[in-house]
């Protein structure tokens, strides 16, 4: 099965590095740190190994000799908010949002291979 992460490094509510998830008033059940999760999948898939490559301050990585297609934006500087989108929480609650890629673009790109 194919998978595609997409994390911001700055997200106030799911942690780029892993622990709870947190929506203001408590803490919720713990995630893993973002690179953790994109090695477990890239183990499942069968990964041999990744390339990256940066586009502003966004690393996309894709696994490479993989059963199924894994990928990852590491999306440097993003909040909680969709990449390439608009704050939709006032006040910038969500943290930042990065505009160096339209995620909605780069989604289809990394699905529409299968």
């Amino acid at each position: 099965m194919g998978f595609l992460l997409v994390h911001g490094t700055a997200d106030p509510f799911v942690p780029y590095a892993g622990g709870p998830i947190n929506l203001g008033r408590r803490d919720r059940d713990g995630v893993l740190p973002a690179e953790a999760t994109v090695a477990a999948f890239a183990r499942r898939n069968g990964c041999a190994g990744a390339v990256s490559r940066r586009i502003g301050s966004v690393r996309h990585q894709e696994g490479t000799g993989c059963k199924a297609a894994t990928g990852f934006l590491s999306i440097g500087g993003g909040g909680h908010g969709w990449p390439g989108g608009r704050k939709v929480m006032p006040g910038g609650r969500a943290g930042p949002v990065n505009t160096d890629i339209s995620a909605p673009d780069e989604i289809w790109a990394f699905f529409s291979r299968f």
